[in-house]
């Protein structure tokens, strides 16, 4: 029984925490097993809640999903205005454009197999429609974030750039090399190529 001199939290304050521990059990879950993973019995042995209050909250999982990916692009979004370094050459460039496009691995998992969860979510997102309309959201963000890291008056779209660092995850991981120092490697190689001046 609650002491009388006990603060109370306010059953709306309840609510909205549960339903936070159970987005951030969701999304934990995404990050270490991907989208597979985080079932609604799964997220509900995570948030240490009762799987009705998944249920309760979040009737279909999809809906669930789409709520953890949408606390993932925030972060993400938060990330992608971080500051280039003042006269920063073309390789400190291109390092900038991948940190920006890649995750930043959870504690405790490895680089590699960040990137590659995350990619394994992006490339399945098709089968959730509700889910790939959170991330098309974060689109214009990303290019936005892209065109400001890239020499000033550059032709090259932020879209194409961020084809070169997709394609360079894809053969990286496939090819088991160190996935950020290659998609570097190969973003550096596309601005080399359109501003030799600055090489």
């Amino acid at each position: 029984m609650t002491p009388s001199n006990a603060p109370s939290v306010p059953k709306q304050q309840r609510s909205v925490a549960r339903r936070e521990a159970i987005i951030n059990a969701a999304l934990a879950l995404i990050r270490e097993q991907g989208v597979h993973a985080a079932t609604h019995r799964a997220v509900a042995i995570r948030a240490g809640v009762p799987l009705a209050a998944t249920t309760y909250y979040f009737a279909k999982r999809d809906d669930l999903l789409a709520a953890a990916i949408e606390v993932d692009m925030n972060i993400w979004i938060d990330r992608l205005r971080s500051p280039l370094q003042e006269n920063a050459d073309l390789k400190a460039r291109a390092r900038h454009c991948v940190d920006i496009v890649l995750p930043k691995p959870p504690h405790g998992i490895e680089d590699n197999v960040s990137v590659r969860l995350s990619y394994e979510m992006l490339t399945s997102v098709g089968r959730w429609p509700i889910v790939a309309d959170v991330i098309a959201n974060t689109r214009g963000e990303v290019d936005s974030a892209l065109v400001k890291v890239l020499p000033e008056g550059s032709p090259i779209q932020p879209g194409l750039l961020l084809a070169v660092i997709d394609g360079a995850v894809v053969s990286g991981l496939a090819e088991n090399r160190e996935i950020r120092d290659y998609a570097v490697q190969q973003a550096l190689a596309l601005l080399q190529t359109v501003h030799p001046e600055l090489a």
